[in-house]
């Protein structure tokens, strides 16, 4: 029988030599196209600053804001805000080479919002090669450089303001041969605002594996998991939440005892869920992306009956670090969430009996922000859409720009629908341009065209001065 001594000496040896391996992976790893990554070097010790800034935007309209101008800002700007103000800093702290702290704080004053001042991102993280920790809200890194309908994914798309919380994930996935790497995280949230069920909690946890066909083709399959559980409602009373409940909810389970009528014929709280798949092909001109986003609430869902629902998209990101390239990105999107499994007993995403406020913070749509809450005295979203968007980035000299248009079949629920269905386009522009010594100015355009409704036409200006 081997000594636990010996045991412990071999299981050190092998960790040793993981991260080893892990770190060389990651320092030969060449990024094309830098403005798509959420990646930071590591730098020698000591304090860093990363960013302080002001920030100064006025807007002006036919009618309310339009949809991109306010939509996935992180809560920062509201459909009726005329002027707003940002303040946000950050900074690190080398601990060594390979490890740091950053912390990132900012603050909002606007009208149009029935808190005039309120925090933006409020956050301490630590990162190593292997392992990043997040306490705190910290927004969402816009993954396609902001021309998607989402910054991050289906269900958390940056429309809302960051939710509070714990996040425990790997950096980048780790590698375990040359074919096959892990991506993974797990965290917990704390729903703060004013909701139907207050004190809710979220669960989320995401598991992925990388493969690398080659040196320029890699596939990557994920499954993402949210639920909503525990907190005090109205009708109920207050939800389970003892950690016997969290492994039900964990494990997406239903619970035999002390559930509420409704919650746990599925599993117990309001889960909502998502299959991530992603191609992408890099070589010397930059990386190509396929991805689909499927999302699911349910069996149904993850039995894939509500196929095709979810985001169909194409990336391509230039290699803007070997060639002088004036697009630095461009992208197409179909978008689609009318199947929801079944007419009769549909998914209705986003949509919960007990969490009657629904996947929302602050009012706000949490994921894709063409589903929308329906107001007044119904309970529910819209959330039965067909839409195709579009955007591009450009960058020369001093001016950069970006544009994006989504040209949208809205059907409204299947309880609640839109008859007739409404087509709208929502189109953007944000032009800006920078001065060495004295910011960045920005020209914001938007126009939105409905056959049903108004039509809406906005502008704006943005200053931003980075000390």
């Amino acid at each position: 029988m081997l000594s636990n001594s010996y045991m412990k000496r071999q299981l050190s040896i092998i960790l040793l030599c993981f991260l080893s391996f892990w770190e060389l992976y990651a320092q030969e790893t060449k990024i094309l196209n830098p403005e798509s990554y959420d990646l930071k070097p590591f730098l020698k010790e000591g304090f860093l600053l990363d960013d302080l800034s002001i920030t100064a935007i006025g807007l002006g309209a036919s009618e309310d804001n339009p949809f991109w101008i306010y939509r996935n800002t992180n809560g920062q700007i509201d459909a009726e805000t005329n002027v707003a103000g940002f303040l946000h800093g950050g900074v690190s702290y080398y601990v060594s080479e390979k490890s740091y702290f950053e912390f990132g704080a900012g603050a909002i004053v606007s009208n149009g919002n029935k808190s005039a001042m309120r925090r933006d991102e409020f956050y301490l993280s630590y990162v190593n090669p292997w392992l990043k920790v997040t306490l705190g809200s910290k927004n969402p890194f816009k993954k396609y450089q902001g021309l998607s309908v989402v910054d991050k994914d289906f269900i958390v798309s940056g429309n809302a303001r960051a939710l509070p919380g714990l996040v425990v994930e790997a950096p980048e996935p780790l590698m375990l041969s040359n074919t096959f790497s892990i991506d993974w995280a797990i965290a917990h949230y704390e729903l703060n605002d004013d909701r139907y069920v207050s004190n809710t909690r979220v669960h989320h946890k995401r598991l992925g594996l990388v493969v690398n066909l080659n040196n320029r083709s890699q596939l990557y399959g994920g499954i993402v998991h949210y639920a909503q559980w525990a907190g005090n409602s109205p009708d109920f009373g207050r939800l389970p939440a003892s950690f016997t409940d969290f492994i039900e909810v964990f494990f997406a389970r239903g619970a035999e005892d002390n559930t509420v009528i409704g919650e746990g014929q599925n599993s117990l709280g309001n889960h909502l869920g998502l299959y991530n798949l992603e191609y992408n092909f890099t070589p010397s001109a930059g990386r190509f992306s396929f991805y689909h986003q499927h999302p699911f609430e349910d069996g149904s869902g993850s039995a894939l009956k509500n196929f095709a629902d979810g985001i169909w998209g194409f990336y391509f990101g230039p290699n803007t670090v070997d060639l002088d390239s004036f697009i630095t990105g461009m992208l197409l999107e179909y978008v689609q969430t009318t199947n929801q499994s079944r007419e009769d007993r549909p998914d209705n995403y986003f949509v919960n009996g007990i969490y009657q406020s629904g996947w929302t913070y602050h009012h706000k749509t949490i994921g894709l922000p063409f589903i929308i809450p329906i107001g007044g005295d119904s309970i529910g979203f819209y959330n039965r859409t067909r839409a195709i968007n579009v955007g591009l980035a450009a960058r020369r000299a001093n001016w950069s720009f970006k544009t994006k248009t989504s040209f949208a079949q809205n059907l409204g629920a299947y309880r609640v629908p839109i008859e007739p269905q409404e087509f709208a386009i929502y189109s953007y522009l944000n032009a800006a341009y920078t001065l060495e010594s004295y910011g960045q100015f920005s020209l914001l355009l938007g126009f939105d065209y409905s056959d049903q409704n108004k039509d809406t036409f906005g502008a704006g200006l943005e200053y931003k001065y980075s000390f």
